[in-house]
């Protein structure tokens, strides 16, 4: 699990909610799915996909640029998003 602490991702995932990850260290990048990962010592939560030898990472607050990782092989992925929401007590509620 993992708690979000920006709005980059806002309206979908937003300042403060939490995310469920699947982590799996051989997995590759599944295009258009959200991960979070790190890259130059920064964890990050972002929209990733594969254009030829670049990684895509996309924001959805559109307040963010989108940027480009020239290889796959910069970002360590930590895993990819399975569900995301805010807690209630002891009770994580989806998001839709």
């Amino acid at each position: 699990m993992f708690h979000t602490k920006e709005n980059s991702m806002s309206p979908l995932i937003d300042l403060g909610d939490f995310v469920i990850l699947e982590n799996d260290k051989n997995k590759k990048i599944n295009n258009g799915s959200l991960y979070v990962f790190t890259y130059n010592d920064r964890i990050y939560l972002k929209r990733l996909s594969v254009n030829i030898n670049q990684v895509v990472v996309q924001s959805q607050n559109k307040d963010f640029l989108t940027q480009y990782i020239d290889s796959e092989n910069s970002i360590d992925l930590i895993g990819e998003v399975i569900c995301h929401g805010k807690m209630y007590g002891d009770y994580l509620v989806r998001k839709v």
